[in-house]
């Protein structure tokens, strides 16, 4: 079994064709049945990890077969895709254990999002069951309880920023229920400074809400809140909600960090279910990291997992801020600059393995390349990813003929960037060690 093989069951089989196509252009081999029934037989054949149904074909439904291959294999992850107003089986779905419920029509980087998310989450869970059977530590988490996740932390701090009075009492009355513990804010400030001092484990966020920055009202307060969040604390888990339902907003908030975007008006099982998963994900991610610490497990170099963002600030969100809070949420040490002759210096100063260039924003002429060149120059170790609004290929070319790792054209995606800076950091490993190999023979 390959840890990216996905199972597609739709019966139609243009929706189907199409989910194939954007699996598949985004590395994950797919496999496709329109049949409930022959989609179980598959399934216990050919054991992928990640398995994608919408709730309705011939055969089984959906949900009994999301049922029966969770019962054929428990680490199985399995996301459901339902239509706009089938609320109850998609909660019904979470409940007996599906990752996640998308609703149609599907948006690509949603559902890529959601897929790598689901696989990071079975890896996680099985990387914490092979740590604790031989110590006979490891339960069975009771999945289809509310309030109740064996892996979340129970004493909890929850942070409701909510700029409607009523729904933030709502709110607080619902994680009560559950047994939680709620702080609550008005608006971005203030739950800025609550978070700053409580330090919740998990924050509700809506991102209509106000914000004021130097006595001004800031734009998208709720995406700048998530922000400012994800830096000070990566591990906070943050889910955001709106009653405006553009796709766009959802999308970017997820990009930067957020666990999940939900619609207003909120229901209460989904919410329960969603804030169970983020900090369980939270806290699978903490105990990884103790587990590394403790047993010698290998770890990147801080070091080596530093960026250099050469980036000027332009409409909010900022270019600069996107891509920091990208890097921030994998881990990386953000170094910030603007224009070419303050990221030379600051390349000169700390010597960070990896940069990322913004062509577009730099205001002398070629200034991005430039710096590119001067910056291969000086170190022709340093791997150099750069970014630009512009289609036209003669600048990706010229700047891959000068040393670039990679050329990517904006709107940055987060997949995209992650998966090009880890390859770009591999490749730098991969030359210095030949380069060492080649000097002692």
């Amino acid at each position: 079994m390959a840890e990216r093989d996905v199972l597609i069951v739709d019966d139609d089989a243009q929706v189907g064709d199409l989910l194939c196509q954007i699996f598949g252009a985004a590395g994950y081999p797919c496999r496709r049945v329109g049949d409930g029934g022959e989609a179980l037989e598959v399934f216990k054949v050919w054991r992928p990890p990640l398995v994608v149904t919408d709730v309705l074909h011939p055969g089984i439904t959906g949900i009994e077969l999301l049922r029966q291959v969770r019962a054929v294999d428990g680490d199985v992850a399995v996301i459901v895709l339902t239509g706009a107003g089938d609320v109850m089986n998609a909660i019904e779905s979470v409940k007996l254990g599906a990752h996640a419920f998308l609703m149609k029509p599907i948006n690509v980087d949603e559902l890529l999002i959601t897929a790598a998310r689901a696989l990071e989450r079975r890896q996680l869970l099985i990387e914490r069951r092979q740590h604790q059977e031989p110590y006979g530590q490891f339960q069975e988490p009771d999945r289809t309880a509310l309030g109740r996740a064996a892996l979340a932390q129970r004493d909890v701090l929850i942070l409701v920023v909510e700029e409607d009075r009523q729904i933030r009492k709502l709110l607080q009355q619902i994680f009560d229920s559950a047994g939680y513990r709620c702080l609550l804010a008005g608006d971005g400030e203030e739950g800025l400074k609550v978070f700053r001092q409580s330090r919740p484990s998990l924050v509700i966020a809506d991102l209509g809400m106000p914000m004021v920055r130097g006595g001004k009202s800031v734009r998208d307060a709720g995406i700048r809140l998530l922000l400012e969040i994800r830096q000070e604390d990566p591990n906070a888990a943050v889910i955001v909600a709106s009653g405006n339902p553009d796709v766009k907003i959802a999308i970017e908030s997820l990009k930067l960090g957020a666990y999940a975007f939900l619609m207003k008006p909120v229901n209460a099982y989904e919410l329960l279910i969603t804030a169970e998963r983020a900090l369980e994900r939270r806290q699978l991610l903490i105990e990884r990291r103790h587990r590394q610490q403790a047993y010698g497990q290998p770890q990147a170099d801080p070091a080596q997992r530093t960026v250099l963002i050469v980036a000027v600030e332009e409409d909010r969100p900022a270019v600069r801020d996107v891509v920091r809070a990208i890097f921030d949420s994998a881990g990386y040490k953000c170094l910030l600059t603007g224009y070419w002759g303050r990221g030379l210096k600051a390349f000169r100063e700390s010597r960070p393995p990896l940069v990322f260039i913004d062509l577009r924003t730099m205001v002398m002429g070629h200034a991005g390349i430039k710096l590119l060149r001067e910056i291969r120059e000086e170190d022709p170790d340093a791997a150099v990813i750069v970014t630009s609004a512009s289609v036209d290929p003669k600048i990706g070319i010229e700047s891959l003929k000068l040393g670039a790792y990679a050329f990517l054209v904006k709107p940055i995606n987060m997949d995209e960037l992650l998966i090009t800076a880890e390859r770009a950091l591999e490749h730098r490993q991969l030359l210095i060690e030949h380069r060492q190999h080649q000097a002692d023979t």
